[in-house]
């Protein structure tokens, strides 16, 4: 996960409990010092949790298991990570304050476990459609290979029209190809050519030992790839002998590893 969305989310969590205080404020008879102790150890053990189902949802596998297996799972989440948050949080209060502060606590507590746990199942959704859009754009990938035929000839060459000129384009030329709609791009170590073809196409066709589809959108030669780096969640970028970058997917780059011998 990048910085800057760490500190978001931080960020994101401070506002919160700050609009909790402030909310809550007039509804108990207690002291600022108490209500901002628990509203800190609440707030910090929600980051925690944050990040914990961000790395249970991209490590679990979840969404391969069976829809009743899935249910269960979350549901276990979701009643241990609020009998953890809320747990310390009034135990903070217990430990450090008078009896009287800790039952005014008490009070709010059926508020805060209602929007802990919307708040929650908001984090919980937004893991659920991430991973369902990595699944869906590898998904072509998976089922061009399962249907690829056998017996498609390979090209050692491809040509490109140009009004009047035919450009004619050596396959040791290109670097990779970029999906583009219904054409796609052919960068070449000195210009760019449009062609009107599909990436299921090309992929089908182009040489398997120089060529892969790392990523829906494109295919690279790997003999021009020098360094392999993690960007986003699930995503790598590859740099290229002439400085471009592309990104490979996380199906694109199992693949790729298993290309390289990595």
């Amino acid at each position: 996960m990048k910085t800057y969305k760490i500190i978001l989310i931080i960020g994101l969590w401070i506002i919160f409990a700050l609009l909790q205080i402030l909310s809550v404020r007039p509804l108990l008879e207690i002291g600022n010092t108490a209500l901002i102790v628990f509203f800190t150890v609440f707030v910090f053990m929600c980051i925690v949790v944050n990040f914990a189902v961000d790395v249970f949802f991209r490590y679990s596998k979840i969404f391969e298991q069976t829809h009743f297996q899935q249910v269960i799972n979350i549901i276990a989440l979701v009643v241990f990570s609020l009998i953890l948050v809320i747990g310390l949080s009034t135990v903070g209060v217990f430990l450090f304050f008078s009896k009287d502060i800790f039952y005014n606590i008490l009070k709010i507590l059926p508020l805060e476990i209602l929007i802990y746990i919307l708040v929650l199942s908001l984090i919980i959704l937004r893991n659920k459609i991430e991973i369902q859009e990595i699944i869906a754009e590898e998904a072509p990938q998976n089922e061009i290979t399962e249907i690829l035929p056998i017996s498609v000839e390979k090209i050692s060459q491809i040509s490109v029209k140009n009004g009047a000129q035919v450009h004619i384009i050596q396959l040791g030329e290109i670097l990779f190809i970029q999906a583009d709609g219904d054409y796609v791009n052919i960068h070449t170590v000195e210009k760019k050519y449009l062609k009107e073809q599909t990436m299921k196409f090309f992929e089908q066709r182009l040489p398997a030992d120089i060529f892969l589809r790392v990523h829906r959108s494109y295919i690279v030669n790997i003999e021009y790839i020098t360094r392999i780096e993690k960007a986003e969640k699930d995503t790598q970028t590859l740099t290229l002998k002439n400085g471009e970058k592309i990104r490979a997917s996380l199906n694109g780059y199992r693949l790729l590893k298993e290309k390289l011998g990595l």
